[in-house]
Formats: structure tokens, sequence, C-alpha cells
């Protein structure tokens, strides 16, 4: 078993977390999102980060921002992005691709099929899943 001291001391040269921001409030600052001590505090410099989300879709304005599921906006991503760059990492272009497969035009709604899908419906928003790759800064 790992030890928390050593958790807590940069020596990873990649991590995948496991969603660190879907239970945080949308209304929380970005500074104290887990996501950023995941890539500052266990990362070398120039180490990766593979960070995964749930995304809206319908808005970019209302969304799920308390609870169980919170909901990302792309402007909340955008925010992310530009804040993390600021700190001095570098983050891959974060790109909403086209509608080019036949799976885009599907939204799985409830009760849930669990056949393949990439978009369903929550609540009222139609949410798919966003990565992010995230390389640590020297700082």
């Amino acid at each position: 078993m790992v030890s928390p001291a050593r958790l807590r001391t940069p020596a990873r040269n990649h991590i995948w977390p496991n969603h660190p921001t879907p239970h945080q409030k949308r209304s929380d600052p970005i500074p104290k999102w887990p996501l950023i001590n995941a890539v500052e505090k266990t990362l070398k410099p120039n180490g990766l980060a593979v960070h995964t989300t749930e995304f809206n879709l319908s808005s970019n304005n209302d969304t799920l921002e308390t609870g169980h599921t919170v909901i990302y906006r792309r402007r909340d991503i955008e925010e992310l992005v530009n804040h993390l760059e600021k700190r001095g990492h570098s983050v891959e272009s974060f790109v909403i691709a086209p509608d080019s497969h036949p799976l885009d035009f599907h939204v799985d709604i409830p009760p849930y099929t669990h056949a393949p899908h990439i978009r369903l419906m929550y609540e009222k928003y139609i949410v798919t899943s966003v990565g992010l790759v995230i390389k640590r800064g020297r700082n």
C-alpha cells in the first residue's frame, strides 16, 4: 500500500483521476477543485493528467450545479482550462467533435436501455463525457 505522505509528493508521471469534479459544487472557486490538487500535488513537472467528466450539450447557461452529479458547461471547462494555463500548465485543445457518427444522433432516455450510447438525457439535459489532457508545468 502506498503511504498518504508519498501520494502528496509530486512523484507521478501520469494520473487519470476518477471523476475528481462531479461531486464538486460548481459554485466552488476553481482553485479549490480536487483536479487542481491532483495536477499540482501528485504529478512531476511535465507529467500528464487525463481528466474526464460529465458535459452539458444542452446549454452553456443552465445546468446542474450541485448534488450527486454536476454537469459542466462549455464555459465551465473553458474557465478551468484558462485557470490551469494561468498556473503554468498546458492543456490540449478542447474540441467538441462534429456530429459525424450515428451514435452522435442517439440520446438514451430513462429508463436507460444500456445499449451503446455516448449521449443520454439526465433530468432535462443532454449529457456526454468530455476529456482533458493536462501537462503539468514546471512550477
